[in-house]
């Protein structure tokens, strides 16, 4: 079993809006979360572009990197990840750099060939901010045989964690490609929620389609009764969405959660800081006085 992460930087700046100043805060969650899955898993490889390699990536320890340039404009935000996996021959497991994981959450699936695919979990109708797509474009879908509209319950996943059997892959990269291929002509337009629909929908609808057995890493039930940041904490997972991972408390309980769980990285800490951000504000306001821990993240 694979397991895999990916990062790439856009040209025109991040895609991501209020982060432009605050970008390279993303080096404490991406090192937190290379450590957690390492601790359970052993090797993990990250998949990124030169530019991200040279700002970023290589202040993390990864077992290996893997170069893969960005052909995607930020539009399609988060379609880096659906190439990475394309390149995938063995079954695999792709963990967003935002993600931690406290326990061996992924054993159902990686010990076991019961299920198609796993998921970090489904998302409800009702916190579906694509779930009109199938209604709206139903022309398209159906011409596309990427389900059968009646079929459709208005679901999604979330896909902080994704992985899957390799015979399903080319599946659903042609999924991906299909709908991806219909904002750019122009036939479906939704341009707030495209990266969500070519990707996230995208396999919702692949798995519809095809009846197969997910793992939910948070089951369904919790996201209905806690939603997915109370599901996370219930099931030992953390997602940090969002903006939250360039926010200063957040980044401080995961600067000191890696301090006090995995002191041995932290000289990957120190150069980081003195490479990067030296003399910066936002160093001095993530470091508690003496540089002590203190909470962290959970």
């Amino acid at each position: 079993m694979k397991i895999i992460q990916s990062h790439a930087q856009f040209k025109e700046g991040t895609p991501h809006h209020g982060a432009e100043k605050k970008e390279f805060l993303n080096f404490y969650s991406f090192l937190l979360s290379y450590l957690t899955l390492k601790k359970y898993y052993g090797h993990v490889t990250m998949h990124c572009n030169r530019k991200a390699k040279e700002s970023l990536i290589k202040y993390i320890p990864h077992d290996s990197v893997r170069i893969v340039e960005n052909r995607n404009s930020p539009l399609f935000w988060s379609y880096y990840k659906v190439d990475v996996m394309s390149l995938m021959k063995e079954d695999f497991i792709h963990v967003d750099s935002d993600v931690f994981i406290f326990e061996d959450l992924f054993k159902k699936f990686t010990s076991s060939k019961k299920y198609d695919m796993i998921i970090q979990n489904q998302i409800p109708k009702r916190f579906n901010y694509v779930k009109n797509y199938v209604e709206d474009f139903r022309d398209f879908v159906i011409e596309n045989n990427l389900v059968d509209p009646d079929k459709y319950d208005g679901r999604c996943l979330s896909c902080g964690t994704v992985g899957m059997r390799i015979q399903h892959l080319s599946g659903y990269i042609n999924v991906c490609e299909t709908i991806r291929k219909g904002f750019i002509e122009a036939k479906t337009i939704d341009k707030n929620f495209i990266g969500m629909a070519s990707e996230e929908l995208a396999l919702y609808l692949y798995s519809l389609n095809n009846d197969f057995k997910i793992h939910d890493i948070l089951p369904y039930d919790d996201i209905l009764e806690h939603d997915e940041r109370g599901a996370g904490d219930r099931n030992n997972y953390t997602h940090l969405y969002r903006g939250t991972k360039f926010e200063t408390r957040y980044v401080k309980l995961v600067r000191n959660k890696i301090l006090k769980d995995f002191p041995k990285y932290v000289t990957h800490i120190q150069r980081y800081e003195d490479e990067v951000m030296k003399g910066s504000k936002q160093l001095k306001e993530i470091i508690d006085e003496n540089n002590t821990v203190v909470r962290t993240i959970r």
